[in-house]
């Protein structure tokens, strides 16, 4: 196993047990123990695949051995790990085993700090990759050389979710009952359930690791099959599609469409200015054009952020915004919450927003003719070699300046035309190069992205 190959910009994730096994886990746990000078305490949770509690047992005995004691908290969503985090006092880092909405073949970890923010590659992964070569010898000889020559306790305390799930539940106590279908994808996030204030139609919420039915992904059309055909056929209002740990949801309306996250992401804004006279907003640099104009409209204040959710959160937090999002369906919101990706405090969220339209006599479809858009193409994804990558955007750095526009590097290429733009950039994750086009009318929209495909597609043969 390459280490560098597993180690990306917001978690380490990889296949099991080729890249992420037991060995690794334990590793892992030494490194991090050394990270924290050999004492203290560490927060575990896991998601609900084949493979987590093996790597979650080894990844504490790593830890306990090294002397930094454990708390496993059990199986639960992502964003439980950082609500216990931002709660809690007590625990210096949290670790979530997951592989998020990946197939069921691959696992890794998530890390936060004592705050709840998750950590990214250039604050800590990379110095967890630097000890990952050592030998468990040369671990024990550096902890001799600190005053806790002991090791770690650890237990178990799944108690810890119900402080979570009925914060939920008190959030979402008014939302009015709505015709609600939920697509859990047998992920972990089955709980949700619990929090409503009325019965919703639940679809494969019993955690299962192999994902039999489907591969939980919000961005991905085919999670959205089974809900579709209860909007369709039994006249559901709207669908909610969770991923794989619970840090990102989807919504379908009753017209069986995706709601773009472009669209949601005005919606939660109007519903900002309701308590606050200009909020303040950070994008990631997909979000179409249309999300920041109607942003700015409205007073508030927008920033465009590279992709990636220990980023933003960081952005968040550091900068005291309001509200952030991702069109991979990640809402951060630091008003009345603690600024960290959390889907099931989105979903409810939007549940309350569209309950209250409703009661206002609003359809979906008045909802929608509220917000702008523009002609714009689903994110991309190509699987393309890294080595590949430089040359596609020095190429199309030339064809954006050639064609005067605006150009955007903080992740990627973003060039802004005068009627259209277009973002091609690399992924954090896989070895894919992602775009997305957007443009004022279809014809510009087809002419951009023909050339943005002509020129990937001279690098790609």
């Amino acid at each position: 196993m390459t280490a560098s190959k597993v180690f990306l910009a917001n978690d380490i994730r990889g296949t099991y047990p080729n890249e992420i096994n037991e060995t690794f886990a334990k590793t892992l746990g030494w490194a991090i123990a050394d990270f924290l000078g050999y004492h203290g305490s560490v927060v575990i949770l896991g998601d609900a695949r084949h493979s987590t509690p093996k790597l979650k047992e080894a990844l504490c005995n790593g830890l306990n051995e090294m002397g930094v004691s454990t708390v496993d908290i059990g199986t639960g969503p992502t964003p439980l790990l950082y609500f216990t985090m931002a709660c809690r006092s007590d625990f210096d880092l949290g670790i979530a085993v997951t592989a998020s909405h990946n197939p069921p073949q691959f696992n890794g970890f998530k890390v936060c700090n004592n705050e709840g923010v998750s950590l990214s590659y250039e604050n800590f992964f990379k110095n967890i990759e630097s000890r990952i070569g050592w030998s468990k010898t040369e671990f024990l000889q550096r902890k001799a050389k600190t005053e806790n020559q002991g090791v770690g306790f650890h237990r178990f305390d799944e108690g810890i979710q119900n402080s979570y799930f009925s914060f939920l539940a008190e959030t979402a106590k008014t939302i009015a009952p709505l015709n609600l279908v939920i697509e859990y994808g047998n992920g972990c996030t089955w709980r949700f359930k619990e929090t409503l204030p009325f019965d919703a139609i639940n679809l494969h919420n019993e955690p299962q690791g192999d994902f039999p039915v489907l591969n939980p992904d919000p961005t991905k059309e085919k999670s959205y099959v089974y809900v579709k055909d209860y909007i369709e056929n039994q006249n559901a209002e709207l669908a909610i599609v969770f991923d794989g740990d619970g840090d990102r949801v989807g919504f379908m309306g009753p017209d069986g469409q995706i709601i773009s996250p472009d669209l949601v992401m005005m919606m939660f804004f109007d519903d900002l200015l309701k308590k606050k006279e200009s909020p303040s907003v950070v994008v990631d640099v997909k979000i179409s054009k249309a999300t920041a104009e109607y942003i700015s409209d409205k007073g508030g204040t927008c920033k465009l952020s590279k992709v990636g959710h220990s980023y933003i959160q960081a952005l968040v937090l550091k900068e005291n915004f309001d509200l952030a999002g991702e069109l991979s369906c990640h809402y951060y919101f630091n008003d009345d919450y603690y600024g960290f990706d959390d889907g099931l405090y989105s979903a409810i969220r939007f549940l309350k927003i569209f309950s209250e339209l409703k009661n206002t006599g609003m359809d979906f479809e008045k909802i929608k003719g509220k917000y702008p858009s523009y002609h714009s193409s689903p994110e991309i994804r190509l699987k393309i070699d890294r080595a590949k990558h430089k040359g596609i955007f020095d190429e199309l750095r030339k064809y954006a300046k050639l064609n005067g526009a605006t150009l955007l590097e903080i992740d990627g290429i973003r060039a802004e035309f005068d009627d259209g733009w277009f973002l091609v950039r690399s992924s954090n994750t896989e070895a894919k190069l992602s775009y997305r086009i957007e443009a004022d009318s279809p014809e510009k929209l087809k002419q951009i992205k023909n050339d943005v495909e002509k020129i990937i597609g001279r690098h790609n043969l």
